[in-house]
């Protein structure tokens, strides 16, 4: 049977123990001294990713984040807060890449909309933000009425006020099912009465956004037996019960 440490071996241990405490603490407080005072972690480059219609310079700018400045001395969360005021930045994340890169990773909202406010046309991505102001009309994009612009500004969603999730899910479904790209103009000044004009001259009433992913999958159907049949079809009515209708267009026969 092994003998007890004596008093004066427990007091050696304990002395021991706390002199290898000391001494991880003094390592540790040099190497944070040395990281934070150190010129070899002070910021020369830059890396941003993913960035399509921002330049390099205004993400750099606009984080804040300066050259020369301590590379663990940065508050991501501040710079990372700023860029996403961007109207363009959907979502942005800030690494450190040792010893003297920060890498901006961003992800850019897309227009796929248009509006007009007044004379001044606005680019819109699908889930309603206002990315900035055109030039001129897009003849690519459809555009978008219905809703209050009277004090829009660029970052701006114009879909606030009403039901995001239902608008959103129709834009998406949209998109995804191409009708966005071949429409025209997206009326929905009455969200339970949705106009469209395709690039086709067909007009649709569209109704509510009820069952919005069967009724699209309906409408390009249609859409499609019309071209394969070759029907003058000027619009497609279906807000008036289960069965879309086709108003022909009667000129076109005679």
């Amino acid at each position: 049977m092994s003998e007890k440490p004596t008093r004066v071996q427990l007091k050696r241990q304990r002395r021991r123990r706390f002199l290898r405490f000391l001494l991880f603490l003094a390592l540790l407080i040099s190497s944070l001294v040395f990281m934070l005072k150190s010129e070899i972690f002070n910021i020369d480059n830059y890396s941003v990713l993913g960035n399509k219609n921002l330049s390099k310079e205004i993400i750099i700018n606009t984080s804040e984040i300066n050259q020369g400045e301590n590379i663990f001395k940065i508050k991501k969360s501040i710079a990372e807060e700023n860029i996403l005021a961007l109207a363009y930045v959907k979502n942005v994340q800030i690494k450190r890449k040792l010893p003297r890169t920060i890498v901006f990773n961003i992800e850019e909202r897309v227009g796929v909309l248009q509006t007009r406010s007044g004379s001044t046309m606005f680019l819109v991505d699908i889930e309603g933000y206002v990315l900035e102001e055109l030039e001129e009309a897009d003849s690519g994009l459809p555009n978008i009425i219905g809703f209050d612009l009277s004090s829009i500004s660029i970052g701006d969603n114009i879909f606030s006020g009403n039901d995001h999730s239902d608008i959103i899910n129709f834009i998406i479904e949209s998109k995804e099912s191409k009708l966005l790209g071949n429409s025209s103009k997206i009326d929905m000044t009455l969200l339970e009465d949705i106009n469209i004009e395709l690039n086709n001259g067909i007009s649709v009433a569209f109704g509510t956004l009820d069952n919005v992913k069967y009724k699209l999958r309906l409408l390009n159907e249609i859409l499609k037996d019309i071209e394969l049949k070759q029907i003058q079809c000027k619009m497609i009515i279906m807000n008036k019960g289960d069965n879309p209708i086709l108003v022909i267009d009667d000129k076109s026969e005679g």
